[in-house]
C-alpha cells in the first residue's frame, strides 16, 4: 500500500530559523604555531602561549529573511590581567570574493559585543568567519578566552 501526502495549497506558514550558538572551542590555528598555542576547554578556547596568537572561528548562519537589511552576530569572551582581545568578522562570497567586516577591540573583563553587517555582506551563498588575536599568557596563566559567537537569525 503506498501513502502519499499534499501540501500544495496548504496553509503551512514558511518556518523561522533559530539564533546559531557556536563555541569557539571548535576555532582552529591560522597556521601550526597558532594551532599549537590554541589550548581548549569546555567553555572555550585560548591562548596557552608566551606570544600572540590568532584563532580562526566558522560563524554557520542561515541566509537573511527577506526584506532585511542587515545580519547581526554577538561575540563573547572574557580577558584577564588587563589584557585585550580584538576579532574580525568577515563575510566572503562563495566565490571569494570578500564582501565586508566589522571588527571590535575590548578590555573589558568580559564582553558580549555586538557586530552587523549589512544584507549586501550577507548574500544568499555567503561564507562567515570569526579571526580572534588573543593576548599571550602572563606568568603561565590565560589572558583571554574567547567563548563564542551567535549569528541572530
Amino acid at each position: 500500500m503506498v501513502f502519499a501526502a499534499v501540501l500544495a495549497g496548504s496553509l503551512v506558514s514558511p518556518a523561522h530559523a533559530a539564533n546559531l550558538n557556536t563555541n569557539a572551542v571548535v576555532c582552529e590555528g591560522t597556521n601550526a604555531a597558532d594551532q599549537g598555542a590554541l589550548g581548549r576547554g569546555p567553555d572555550g578556547v585560548y591562548n596557552g602561549a608566551a606570544a600572540i596568537h590568532f584563532a580562526l572561528c566558522t560563524v554557520p548562519r542561515s541566509p537573511l529573511p527577506s526584506g532585511a537589511t542587515s545580519g547581526s552576530f554577538y561575540v563573547d569572551g572574557d580577558n584577564f590581567n588587563g589584557q585585550s582581545t580584538t576579532c574580525i568578522l568577515y563575510s566572503y562570497q562563495w566565490t571569494g570574493q570578500f564582501l565586508g567586516s566589522a571588527s571590535f577591540t575590548s578590555a573589558s573583563s568580559s564582553y558580549d559585543v555586538f557586530l552587523t553587517l549589512t544584507a549586501a555582506q550577507l548574500g544568499t551563498y555567503a561564507y562567515t568567519s570569526l579571526l580572534c588575536q588573543l593576548p599571550p599568557t602572563v606568568n603561565g596563566l590565560a589572558s583571554a578566552m574567547l567563548r563564542g559567537v551567535t549569528s541572530l537569525q
